[in-house]
Formats: structure tokens, C-alpha cells, sequence
């Protein structure tokens, strides 16, 4: 009877938690097909590619018994569409391709011998600083979207006018979720979305369409699309794409480490990201953009009840995914709802903001845990801070190279002995630093 109960209070918990998930990630459903459809993408089959991919990407963590749902990261999905593919000019078919080659170089990195040498390769600060960059993006793209921040020819941002309704309804939202943050409700972000789409609602900038629901088609446009005979447009264009394809690999691999050491530290990951570069690649060839731990799952950290064993947590971490997963078709079902949400994406604001403070916040956590000084601090500053320009190739490649610089001036005078244990200047991130400042010099950023 005991184990009856248990099993009910797991299935209750896992609802509550997967659905949650889902909702909270529901801008991601929103906003990613909407920025594909920018760079040139089939609409319908933009969307049934990602919700293909998603749900086969948390089934494969369900069955490892992992409460992750696999989605495209927004940040990564932005950088990709405005910097890669509308400013630097790459095709999405071109883009497709980069990222199938780098999913299968990170697959097979994964599945080596070197993947417990993987999360040491780059440097503490820069491992730490990776997901604050995300999250600094996560901000600025959900205050962009509102239009609270907008472009300034005076400073590199300006407050927008409040008198516009998309700007005052995303803060209404903001303020909702923030204040249910502080008061740590565990749906915080989730109503705060919902109160917004609701005043929207209301208000009539949000419509409702007349068939909200639809079969789910358009793969057939997105599908085995990838490209890598695509013409670059420029003299350093594929010089441009094989550094997409490096970021890729570094900031997916940075990415998916924190968000799993986060929710299930002490844990084994390596064989977990393995399995989301090859999601990315089965993305790739359906026309879905490169997919991570989705943050919005990670839950406050809490004691276990008695009797709550590595089993147990296995057993919640595999219905938690596949709640998760059962979703996902019913958004894909809702897809023309959805799409009209995108319309006014108002709801999705206080949701990525909302993301970007957890984000940051848990990082400033993790920050207590590190030593920090003077080349810590301005290595990671560097990337935080040009992660503002949207551009995580520039901010990655900075920040790497902040760090051999100050690393190497550090040990200017001291004998080699010394420089060589205390610089953190392995071959691997001296290779990484010649390679970027390559790519500066000879590339456009």
C-alpha cells in the first residue's frame, strides 16, 4: 500500500514538474520557428521539425532515466539566424549542414576515451562565464522582443516608449514573475506568462484563430535539406562557417555540462551529451537548429524524502520526461495557436527573462565556488559582455584569447618551470587561441 502511494506521489510530482517545463519553454515553440522563417525556412515544417526532434531527444532521456527536455536554446538559435544567416549571409541549407558536421564531431568526441578530459578543456572562467552569456542574451533578446530596449543612435541601447502595449504588457509580466521568483513559487515563470497572454487576450492584441488546430505537415520542405555545396557569400565564407561549426561544438558542449551538472550533480554526463550532439545531428536533417538541456527543468535543490534512493530518482527522472514528451505533439497539434501567439509574442517575455535571471543567478552561485582573480575575472568579463553584440563567436573567441594573453604576460620573467604550472595554458586551448585570432584577422566577425 506504502509503495502504491509512493508511486502515485511520483507520478503527481512528475506531472507537475514536466508540464511545467513545457509551458515555461512554450516561447521557445513560439520565437525559433518565427526567426527560421526570417532566414527563408518553411514555416510548417520549421516547427513540425522542431517538435520531431524534441520529443525524440527527451524519449532518449527518458529511457536513460534523466528528467531533461530537449529543446533548441534560444540564445544559440538567435546568434544563428541574425549574426550567421542574416548578417553574415550563410543560407539556412548552408547553416544545416556546419551543424551536422559539428553535431557528429561532437558525437564522436563524446563517445571517446578524452570525454572525461572534455570539461576540463577550457579553462574555469570560461566554462563559468558561457552560460552567464546566455543568459545576459536570454535578457536582452525577451526586452528586445518587448521592446523595452530598443536600438539607440546615441548609446548601444535605449528604454522604449511605455506608452507602447507590447512594452507595458511584457513589463506587467516581468513584474508578476519577478515578485513570484523572489516569493520562490515554483511555477514563477510559467504564470507569468499566462497572466500576460491573458491581459493580451483581453486586451485584443492576441486573436485566437478560427482553426487552432492542425495536422502537422511541411516536413517534406525542411527534410534532408542541409546543404554544404551551398555558395558562401563571400571570399571567407566557409572560413566563417567552420568556426560556427567550432563554437558549436564548444558552447553546446559548455551548455549541456552546466545544465547537467545542475540538475543532477555527480552524475556521469558524458554519454548524456553524446546523445544531444546526435539529436542535433537527427535536427540537422530534419531542419531543426541545434538542441541542449532546456533550463527551464531545473528545479530548486531540495532533501529527498527518506527511502528516496538512486532507483527512485530514476524512476521520477524517467516519468518527469516522459510527461514531458507527451506534450509536445499536443503544442505540435496547437501549432496555428501558437503561431498567432508569435504574432504578438508578448507572452514570451517575461518567460525569457525570466530564463536569463536564472540563469545568471545560478552562475553568480557557482561563482562563490571558484578562486577567482585579476585574469579570471576580465577573461570572463570578456565574453559576458560581448555576448551583448549577439555574437557568440566573438565573445567566445575573446574570451579565449584574453586568457592566453594574460596568461602568457603573467608569466613574462618567471622561470619555466613555474609558468608551466601555473599559466592553465594547455596545447589544446593555445590551438583554440591560434585558430581564433586566425579567424579574426583574415575573417569577417
Amino acid at each position: 500500500m506504502r509503495r502504491e502511494a509512493k508511486k502515485a506521489q511520483g507520478w503527481r510530482e512528475a506531472w507537475i514538474t514536466g508540464t511545467t517545463a513545457v509551458g515555461v519553454m512554450l516561447p521557445v515553440f513560439l520565437m525559433v520557428p518565427l526567426l527560421l522563417q526570417q532566414a527563408g525556412m518553411h514555416a510548417a515544417g520549421s516547427v513540425t521539425a522542431l517538435a520531431v526532434t524534441s520529443i525524440v531527444g527527451t524519449l532518449i532521456m527518458a529511457w536513460r532515466g534523466l528528467p531533461y527536455l530537449v529543446l533548441p536554446s534560444m540564445s544559440i538559435a538567435v546568434w544563428l539566424v541574425w549574426i550567421v544567416m542574416l548578417a553574415g549571409g550563410l543560407n539556412w541549407q548552408l547553416v544545416l549542414a556546419v551543424q551536422a558536421a559539428a553535431s557528429l564531431a561532437g558525437l564522436l568526441l563524446w563517445l571517446s576515451p578524452m570525454r572525461k578530459r572534455l570539461p576540463r578543456l577550457l579553462p574555469q572562467p570560461v566554462r563559468w562565464a558561457v552560460p552567464a552569456a546566455v543568459g545576459v542574451m536570454l535578457v536582452l533578446y525577451g526586452l528586445v522582443t518587448a521592446r523595452i530596449v530598443v536600438h539607440s543612435p546615441w548609446a548601444v541601447t535605449m528604454l522604449g516608449s511605455f506608452q507602447d502595449p507590447r512594452a507595458y504588457l511584457a513589463l506587467t509580466g516581468i513584474l508578476v514573475t519577478v515578485v513570484l521568483l523572489v516569493r520562490h513559487v515554483r511555477m514563477a515563470l510559467l504564470i507569468g506568462g499566462v497572466v500576460t497572454a491573458t491581459l493580451a487576450l483581453i486586451e485584443g492584441f492576441w486573436v485566437l484563430p478560427d482553426a487552432p488546430f492542425l495536422f502537422p505537415e511541411g516536413l517534406d520542405h525542411t527534410a534532408c535539406m542541409l546543404a554544404p555545396w551551398a555558395p558562401a557569400p563571400k571570399d571567407t565564407g566557409w572560413m566563417t562557417a567552420g568556426m560556427v561549426g567550432l563554437v558549436l561544438v564548444l558552447v553546446m558542449s559548455s551548455l549541456s555540462w552546466s545544465m547537467a551538472e545542475t540538475i543532477c550533480p555527480g552524475r556521469e554526463h558524458g554519454r548524456t551529451i553524446a546523445a544531444l550532439f546526435g539529436v542535433s545531428l537527427l535536427g540537422a536533417c530534419l531542419g531543426c537548429l541545434p538542441v541542449t538541456i532546456a533550463p527551464a527543468v531545473v528545479p530548486e535543490k531540495q532533501e529527498n524524502p527518506p527511502g528516496f534512493g538512486e532507483k527512485e530518482q530514476k524512476n521520477l527522472g524517467r516519468r518527469t520526461a516522459l510527461v514531458m514528451a507527451f506534450w509536445i505533439p499536443v503544442l505540435l497539434g496547437c501549432a496555428p495557436a501558437v503561431r498567432s501567439m508569435a504574432e504578438f509574442p508578448v507572452m514570451s517575455v517575461p518567460v525569457l527573462t525570466g530564463l536569463g535571471f536564472l540563469l545568471l543567478v545560478r552562475q553568480f552561485h557557482f561563482a562563490r565556488s571558484y578562486s577567482w582573480d585579476m585574469r579570471s575575472g576580465i577573461t570572463a568579463a570578456c565574453i559576458v559582455v560581448l555576448a551583448l553584440s549577439w555574437n557568440l563567436t566573438a565573445a567566445l573567441g575573446c574570451g579565449i584569447l584574453a586568457w592566453v594573453f594574460l596568461g602568457a604576460a603573467a608569466g613574462i620573467g618567471k622561470p619555466a618551470a613555474e609558468r608551466s604550472a601555473d599559466d592553465g595554458l594547455s596545447w589544446a586551448i593555445r590551438v583554440l587561441a591560434l585558430v581564433y585570432l586566425v579567424y579574426f584577422i583574415f575573417a569577417d566577425i
